[in-house]
């Protein structure tokens, strides 16, 4: 009888050890979850604050957009027409880096394809700016058939290479450091080729993040249709791109005479 009983309450004790423990197991697993649940809460809440925030930084981003360059270009006009009457050079820098600076808002507006001589005027506007700087003193050539002007690309490719030129570069007035700038048709490609020296100070400075920028917008546009590489060697840095003309809705110029435009 007392076997009987010692092994029953053995039981109990077991059962009820069981018991407790699975209820213990359940209660903390359960406390976890709600612990979990309310860090997802708060997380979302959080979330939902911050793209609150950013949203309000993107509004607040586009009305001065639309402020800035109304006040900047009408700034710009007025200096333009007080220095004009003094110094003809600063009214023409004036004038240019206006041109630049609308062409660059109106092309960081849309990312649709525009015209190449647009883009190349831009260019010839950049290169003047920086020479005024230097007193006519850089070397620099910049080389384009006029068929091109007519295709369409996506817009601040050939700036942007052009300004990472500028930007990178050691440019000087001697012949040995002459900047190149060619742009040219070879069969069904465009090609668009930069050269430049560099000094240390420059190879150091530079992260090439211009570079990338411009390889990943390309990527996004054209796919796999083009190739673009950059490359130092010794004291000199060259840029290569080239596009299917199929992509660029190539229409053929009147005139075929390349345009070399030669500015020591």
């Amino acid at each position: 009888m007392s076997v009987i009983i010692r092994n029953l309450y053995r039981g109990i004790y077991f059962f009820g050890f069981s018991t407790g423990y699975y209820f213990l197991s359940t209660y903390l697993r359960e406390r976890k979850r709600a612990q979990e649940l309310e860090q997802d809460k708060l997380k979302a809440i959080i979330q939902h604050q911050q793209m609150q925030q950013e949203l309000t930084n993107a509004q607040n981003a586009f009305l001065k957009a639309q402020i800035n360059p109304h006040f900047l270009f009408n700034t710009l006009d007025f200096v333009y027409h007080n220095v004009n009457k003094h110094s003809p050079m600063a009214g023409e820098a004036v004038a240019r880096l206006a041109e630049m600076m609308r062409f660059a808002i109106a092309a960081g507006e849309r990312e649709q394809n525009i015209r190449l001589g647009d883009e190349i005027e831009q260019v010839e506007n950049l290169i003047f700016l920086y020479q005024i700087r230097k007193n006519n003193g850089l070397a620099i050539s910049f080389i384009y058939p006029e068929e091109a002007l007519e295709l369409k690309i996506i817009p601040l490719v050939l700036l942007t290479l052009v300004e990472n030129v500028f930007k990178h570069g050691y440019l000087t007035s001697d012949e040995k450091d002459r900047a190149e700038i060619i742009l040219a048709i070879d069969g069904e490609v465009l090609r668009i080729e930069t050269n430049n020296s560099i000094g240390r100070l420059q190879t150091l400075m530079s992260n090439k993040t211009g570079l990338k920028n411009v390889d990943e917008r390309l990527g996004f546009a054209y796919g796999k249709n083009y190739a673009f590489s950059h490359e130092a060697k010794g004291n000199k840095f060259s840029v290569r791109l080239s596009i299917a003309i199929s992509l660029l809705q190539y229409k053929p110029a009147v005139a075929k005479h390349a345009k070399d435009i030669d500015i020591i």
